[in-house]
């Protein structure tokens, strides 16, 4: 039997295990994401990088992606019309790899960052 202790740090092992685990598999993730959004991002032929990246699991247990696009900021470079079909284009892109997160989009102004 075991005690109360040894219980105790076995299950900090274990849980430990777990979020290393857990923290690699976000990490392939986030990989296979910035590698799917990349080649999404050429394929739209829209001036824009990923400046960062990273998943996250809400309360419910749903898997987000943040991602943060710099562009260059000439006037007209992105309307309305342009990020939400550049939503929906990353979406599908990343539902044909089986990432199955919801991407955020933000974007950030390439003179923002000097």
């Amino acid at each position: 039997m075991l005690s109360f202790r040894r219980a105790a740090r076995l299950r900090g092992r274990i849980v430990g295990a777990m979020d290393a685990t857990n923290d690699a598999m976000k990490d392939q993730v986030v990989e296979r994401a910035r590698n799917v959004i990349e080649s999404a991002l050429r394929d739209a032929d829209i001036a824009l990088s990923v400046l960062a990246l990273g998943s996250e699991v809400d309360g419910d247990g749903d898997e987000f992606l943040w991602v943060r696009l710099v562009y260059d900021g000439a006037p007209g470079t992105l309307d309305a019309d342009t990020t939400i079909r550049l939503n929906r284009f990353i979406r599908s892109k990343l539902e044909e790899a089986e990432v199955a997160a919801s991407p955020v989009l933000s974007f950030v102004d390439r003179s923002d960052l000097d």
